[in-house]
């Protein structure tokens, strides 16, 4: 990834609307992993708002809450960006696997 591209996505995540994004998201699915189901109070993880269809391959989505979830680091990271996953209630807890198109 050359300078450039780097400094343009840390500006995306430094912006309001990301950020407004992000709480919106919080607030609406809580501080817990829709994966895992690992909240930080309980098991000390990082939560990360996780865009369902990857920035990289619909810009036009980076802002639309439908497209984002709350994972945590090592769900979010295990994830990537080619997965197109959305975890409602955790897999592991009966929880409803959701595939969206892009």
């Amino acid at each position: 990834m050359n300078l450039f591209h780097r400094f343009q996505r840390d500006d995306f995540y430094a912006s309001r609307g990301w950020r407004k994004a992000r709480y919106m998201t919080l607030k609406t699915h809580g501080r817990r992993c829709a994966c895992c189901l690992r909240t930080p109070e309980q098991h000390g993880v990082a939560l990360h708002v996780d865009h369902i269809v990857p920035r990289s391959r619909a810009r036009r989505k980076e802002l639309v809450l439908s497209n984002l979830q709350v994972l945590c680091e090592d769900c979010n990271l295990g994830k990537g960006n080619s997965d197109r996953i959305k975890w409602q209630g955790g897999p592991a807890h009966g929880g409803q696997l959701l595939l969206f198109g892009y």
